[in-house]
């Protein structure tokens, strides 16, 4: 079965970093850029089954963090509170931010906050779905 990772908020240069990464590393995986919340919450909340090609059921939501994430805590609940998203990781991407607005975000309906160092360099970020799609035990929706 392919993996689907949808990213949300991300520059097309991370986009194609993470497609190559994803190619060589985790075989099949399948990143999905989606345009804005309002395409992940249509993509999550389809009549049709997940299992059409075109819009495979997703595993991981991966959402870089726009600088004031407090504009986006909303839009998570909104995310975990569907049916779908409820069941699916939510991993918020960040540059380097201190430890108190770490805990705010945890406060969230997250699964996981990955820091990158600078916004060219993804390999926390790489780790970090490595350990998701080999480690973690992930529902199918």
């Amino acid at each position: 079965m392919t993996a689907t990772i949808l990213l949300l908020n991300f520059s097309t240069d991370h986009e194609h970093a993470l497609t190559t990464w994803g190619v060589e590393n985790l075989g099949a995986a399948a990143f999905r850029s989606l345009p804005n919340k309002a395409s992940l919450m249509s993509y999550l909340n389809m009549v049709a089954p997940f299992e059409h090609r075109d819009h495979p059921a997703p595993h991981i939501v991966v959402y870089f963090l726009s600088k004031e994430p407090e504009t986006d805590a909303a839009f998570f609940l909104e995310v975990k509170s569907s049916d779908r998203g409820k069941k699916i990781p939510l991993i918020l991407v960040r540059e380097k931010g201190d430890e108190a607005s770490l805990k705010k975000l945890y406060d969230l309906p997250i699964s996981a906050v990955v820091e990158l160092p600078s916004t060219d360099q993804l390999d926390s970020l790489l780790r970090s779905l490595s350990y998701w799609m080999n480690v973690v035990q992930l529902p199918l929706i």
